[in-house]
């Protein structure tokens, strides 16, 4: 979750941050009310408010990296049609965009220059993202690495599907809006 929300901490990091949260709630209102067990309820609530803030952002730049992902695959698709190779279509349409997908296709070349199969850097990067778009089109490249094909136009279909499924997932979002707001005013009344 680290990794997804691109938040370069360590897991002991992080849990000295939550513990040092928990503790902060614990004594702040520790120091007010002066009883331990009142203390305990929002101690747990300060031990958990780093993983909110770590969902918020893995949340954030995955919306950011769906919403990239039709264009990159366009500038990609465009590249290879000019007859560049594999690596270097990456490393153009990379170079065109902006983070967070820039920094994700940056770091599986910088594997691939090290030594890294190319196949196990974009497996690594679908690990890393742990989106499901992404995945179908790691799977579709390394498929078309072995089997062959028109890679150009696999990108295309797929730049397709992810339009339409943005698409789609905005109107549900939109049509939902209403039932969402009303949930959280109950909740808060």
């Amino acid at each position: 979750q680290l990794i997804q929300a691109h938040i370069f901490l360590k897991p002991s990091e992080y849990l000295l941050l939550s513990i040092l949260m928990a503790g902060i709630f614990f004594f702040l209102v520790f120091g007010f009310i002066k009883n331990p067990l009142v203390g305990v309820l929002p101690a747990f609530i300060g031990f958990f408010i780093p993983k909110l803030y770590i969902m918020a952002a893995r949340d954030k730049r995955a919306r950011q990296l769906n919403k990239q992902l039709p264009e990159f695959l366009n500038i990609l698709s465009n590249a290879l049609r000019a007859g560049l190779s594999f690596s270097q279509a990456v490393a153009t349409a990379g170079n065109e965009m902006i983070d967070p997908i820039k920094w994700e296709f940056q770091k599986v070349l910088r594997d691939n220059s090290l030594g890294r199969p190319m196949e196990d850097s974009l497996t690594e990067l679908a690990k890393r993202t742990g989106d499901e778009d992404i995945e179908m089109i790691v799977t579709a490249i390394i498929i078309q690495r072995q089997v062959g094909g028109n890679l150009s136009e696999v990108l295309d279909m797929i730049a397709n599907t992810i339009r339409e499924r943005v698409k789609l997932k905005g109107e549900v979002r939109t049509l939902s809006a209403q039932s969402r707001m009303s949930a959280v005013i109950i909740g808060v009344l």
